[in-house]
């Protein structure tokens, strides 16, 4: 009889116990909570791939475009180039016109403008040919007058400067005359191209052929 007391005071107290935890959980429920903070913190983990993205792909945009602007700036460097030709290389086109006196790479309306710049006095050519002076186009030719042999290279104006040299006047007309070697250099700047006269003959020589070169192939 007492065991039955005090088991049921024990289920009495459990039901308290549940009903005052069912109050509390109800109570509980009917309040406000601010989730504005969670919301943020889940947004920004859920974005913050994308934006990564973003800036992986500034990042590459970025870097691509300075190595355009760097090739932009190392490609004319490393190309060889030059804005004037060196005695050398005239005397070089020289001794290959001897050595290879064929003609080659020449329209005929270039042949014909170069036969006209010779002339009985100063000579006729023996041989043309084009030829490559720094990444421009020259014409060479080979002038005969007599038992001589002169060489001709003409370069068209403003493309590429002559050698610099001692300043030489005949009839009128200024001539530049350079030396290498063996190697007499005379040469006349007209309107449209300049022309070289070279060999082994006295400058003196060298300037009379040029200066009867005809004008109208300048």
């Amino acid at each position: 009889m007492a065991e039955q007391i005090r088991n049921s005071e024990c289920n009495s107290q459990q039901d308290g116990d549940n009903q005052a935890v069912a109050r509390r959980l109800a109570r509980l429920a009917t309040m406000p909570v601010d989730t504005t903070g969670l919301d943020c913190a889940l947004r920004e983990q859920i974005l913050a791939p994308k934006r990564n993205v973003g800036t992986w792909r500034i990042a590459v945009s970025g870097l691509v475009a300075a190595a355009v602007m760097l090739a932009a700036f190392l490609i004319p460097l490393m190309v060889p180039h030059s804005s004037r030709a060196s005695v050398n290389d005239l005397s070089q086109i020289y001794n290959h016109m001897l050595a290879s006196p064929m003609s080659g790479g020449m329209t005929d309306a270039q042949k014909n403008n170069l036969q006209r710049m010779c002339s009985p006095q100063a000579g006729h050519m023996a041989n043309c040919c084009m030829q490559t002076l720094h990444h421009h186009r020259v014409a060479c030719m080979l002038v005969k007058r007599g038992n001589q042999t002169v060489g001709v290279v003409v370069v068209p104006a403003g493309k590429l400067e002559y050698p610099q040299g001692q300043l030489r006047r005949l009839d009128g007309k200024s001539f530049i005359v350079q030396k290498t070697g063996q190697l007499n250099m005379v040469i006349q700047s007209g309107s449209r191209h300049w022309i070289c006269v070279m060999g082994p003959q006295q400058v003196s020589k060298l300037m009379l052929i040029a200066n009867q070169m005809h004008s109208s192939g300048r």
